[in-house]
């Protein structure tokens, strides 16, 4: 800004005001959703002004350090556990600062629980089939493993699914189940007994006359 102060002829005195910078502001930090759970993500938007550069820092999903576009942006986190996580943005001018922190809660994944695994029927003969049931609450994956007839390492449908089996062989035959998610793990077991077949008996011979 120029201010003219006097005009002698053709000798002009001037005053020269410097220009303020308009201090800085951070209109908005805010995380959407402020509440999830371990594993999930969390969008963090900002808005500021008159800012030459701002910084990020906190403790979880690469925000500390990250770059910060100005004068918004937004940012996805992933959290991988349970707490408290807080966010916070510190910007500046060459004559002014601003800061401001947002809370994300973090909680952990519902426990992982087997409802229930079983064989029905549990006893069967040799060359006969079996359904292995299950139902599962909270689990990323599960896992078969023991027993016979290609159940163990087969695929396990979630949160519920049926199976059959053959099995060939007499015998007893534990039919196990694994399954967990980030936090937690449950298992369950169920046994078939399968008999062999009983033996073919003649009951009699005879010969008339």
């Amino acid at each position: 800004d120029r201010i003219i102060v006097a005009d002698l002829g053709n000798d002009r005195i001037q005053i020269f005001r410097k220009q303020s910078i308009p201090p800085v502001s951070i209109a908005s930090l805010s995380a959407t959703p402020a509440s999830l759970v371990a594993g999930g993500t969390t969008t963090l938007s900002w808005i500021v002004s008159n800012a030459d550069s701002c910084t990020a820092s906190g403790s979880a999903g690469g925000w500390a350090g990250s770059t910060i576009a100005l004068p918004s942006g937004n940012r996805q986190v992933q959290i991988d556990s349970a707490g408290n996580y807080t966010f916070s943005l510190q910007c500046s001018n060459a004559t002014s600062s601003d800061s401001a922190a947002v809370m994300v809660s973090v909680e952990a994944p519902p426990a992982v629980a087997i409802g229930s695994l079983s064989a029905t029927p549990a006893t069967i003969e040799t060359g006969e089939t079996t359904t292995l049931s299950w139902i599962v609450s909270n689990a990323d994956s599960c896992t078969a493993s023991g027993g016979t007839g290609g159940w163990a390492g087969s695929s396990i449908a979630l949160p519920s699914g049926n199976r059959q089996v053959q099995i060939d062989t007499a015998g007893n035959y534990t039919f196990s189940l694994q399954c967990s998610n980030a936090t937690s793990s449950d298992s369950a077991n169920v046994m078939v007994s399968v008999d062999a077949p009983p033996e073919a008996a003649i009951d009699s011979l005879s010969a008339t006359p």
